[in-house]
């Protein structure tokens, strides 16, 4: 029997995590903002970053 894919739960938790920052964002001083998502020096998302902040789980890190 095939494992039930991950992706779902890992949608589900991305989104909410990035609803999260959103708001973090939102509530900043508008002409202070800074942004709210780990980024790399260069100024991009870091996305390894975000990994390992909840979104993936033991079972996910294959993904």
């Amino acid at each position: 029997m095939p494992r039930p894919s991950v992706i779902p739960g890992i949608k589900a938790r991305l989104e909410a995590y990035l609803d999260q920052k959103e708001v973090e964002y939102l509530t900043q001083p508008e002409p202070s903002r800074t942004p709210t998502l780990p980024s790399t020096p260069d100024g991009k998302v870091n996305v390894r970053a975000v990994a390992t902040v909840g979104i993936l789980d033991q079972r996910d890190r294959s993904f």
